[in-house]
């Protein structure tokens, strides 16, 4: 099955080398990241949901950008 493939894009490196593992071509594969977590967003959208979360008394729930979970205290997610 994954010979069918023309491309594989993994997540992680370790994702990468299961597909290997199992018979997908390493040539054919590439390690791309997690676009949840690998892009930033703008600063100005960080500023206000940190405002938003203080305003708002959300401290016990989790922010969904990591770098916005940073800002607010809580160590990297």
């Amino acid at each position: 099955m994954l010979q069918n493939l023309q491309q594989l894009l993994a997540q992680d490196l370790a994702t990468q080398q299961r597909f290997i593992a199992l018979g997908m071509p390493s040539e054919r594969t590439r390690v791309v990241g997690n676009i949840k977590f690998d892009i930033r967003a703008p600063e100005d959208f960080v500023e206000q949901a940190v405002q938003l979360q203080q305003t708002w008394q959300l401290a016990h729930r989790k922010i969904i950008t990591p770098i916005v979970w940073e800002r607010c205290g809580y160590g990297t997610p």
